[in-house]
């Protein structure tokens, strides 16, 4: 019942077309570590958000069988399919899947694929999920951190500051000045709010976008040792559900202004202010 048998890591190209014309075509770098968009070879694309995609496709399963060969595809919309997917392979072949008429419920579509000589119907969740641009590739990353290499991280908040270093692989303490930092109850907290930012995404980014004011409402900079990483920081408290304005800095590079959910801004002020009060 499986519609595919290739191997997912053997991708090496990606390719799909909706009936109305959107689509895209992704293809794998030379490095085998990075994808790229070939009508958009300035976009950085989110190796994982490919991963999934293709790992979706290649264990979808026939739910039924329509018909025992590929024919009568006008009957089942696939003659004007819904959207058309291509998977280039390492070893120059290539398989490909089309997706048609929905069933009444919403619930399956009719399908045929390359490697399975039928018409069938699948699951029609594939269809909610399979990106209609290769905007919804883009590496949309907060800022770009791993949790293991962040080891000390400085905090203000509403007039408000203060700092944590982390003393073993799962304590923090808080760092204050002339004295040896004291391990916190609830270090998780931290390695949670690290987490939380590295998985977070945003809106938009703002190019050109606003400077980066001289004073801002809260921050964070994540350090390795003395290295900073990265830093977050917005001007003003959320009071709305808006999405907000944060500048990212990685290293020592210029600010980036973006636009993040409200919700975000909001999340992370609550973790400050319960980290301030166990500092």
């Amino acid at each position: 019942r499986t519609l595919f048998t290739f191997l997912p890591g053997k991708v090496d190209g990606l390719s799909v077309k909706w009936r109305n014309g959107d689509g895209f075509l992704v293809e794998r770098s030379e490095s085998g570590n990075a994808w790229r968009a070939i009508d958009h070879p300035e976009m950085e694309i989110e190796t994982s958000k490919i991963e999934n995609v293709v790992e979706q496709i290649r264990w979808l399963r026939a739910q039924k069988f329509l018909e025992n060969e590929v024919e009568h595809l006008a009957a089942h919309g696939l003659a004007d399919p819904q959207v058309t997917v291509k998977l280039q392979l390492d070893d120059g072949n290539s398989v490909e899947m089309k997706l048609g008429n929905a069933s009444e419920d919403g619930k399956e579509s009719t399908a045929v694929s390359s490697e399975l000589p039928a018409v069938v119907m699948i699951s029609a969740d594939i269809l909610k999920d399979l990106p209609k641009n290769a905007n919804a590739l883009e590496d949309r990353s907060l800022i770009h951190l791993k949790g293991k290499d962040v080891n000390a991280l400085r905090w203000h908040l509403n007039g408000r500051q203060g700092g944590f270093v982390k003393l073993g692989d799962n304590s923090w303490g808080a760092a204050a000045k002339g004295e040896q930092p004291k391990e916190l109850k609830d270090s998780w907290q931290i390695s949670s709010l690290i987490y939380d930012l590295s998985a977070a995404e945003y809106l938009t980014k703002l190019d050109p976008g606003p400077a980066l004011p001289s004073k801002t409402y809260a921050g964070l900079d994540f350090y390795h040792d003395d290295k900073r990483l990265a830093s977050l920081s917005w001007k003003q408290e959320t009071k709305s559900s808006k999405p907000g304005i944060v500048w990212v800095r990685h290293g020592e590079k210029a600010a980036q202004a973006v636009e993040v959910e409200a919700e975000l801004i909001g999340r992370v002020e609550e973790d400050l202010n319960k980290l301030a009060t166990a500092e």
